[in-house]
């Protein structure tokens, strides 16, 4: 279970990172246009600046609401097995054994 919650993880670190890195792109570019005055340039950079903005505001909260409902499943999970093993370990034989058969056929 460990090592599927670091999978998921690293995806999502994955995608933050790769937005991280567009929105620092961003940022560089308007401070090296910083002092470039071209007609109707300066509210250009101003607005895309604010856009800039919100944009990294919303990943943020975007990372911070899908942790906190990936800890809520996992927490659910280890709930949900705690109080029935028998089950749990039921689902998981099943799903291994469909899995199995799956890749066996192909």
């Amino acid at each position: 279970m460990t090592h599927r919650r670091g999978y998921l993880q690293g995806g999502k670190d994955s995608l933050v990172d790769s937005f991280k890195s567009v929105v620092d792109e961003a940022e560089s570019l308007l401070q090296a246009t910083k002092d470039y005055t071209a007609n109707g340039f300066p509210e250009a950079r101003a607005k895309f600046e604010k856009q800039v903005k919100q944009a990294k505001a919303q990943l943020t909260d975007a990372k911070d609401l899908v942790a906190g409902q990936a800890k809520q499943a996992a927490q659910a999970t280890e709930h949900y097995v705690g109080e029935n093993p028998w089950a749990s370990l039921a689902i998981a034989v099943s799903v291994g054994t469909a899995v199995g058969f799956l890749l066996r056929n192909r």
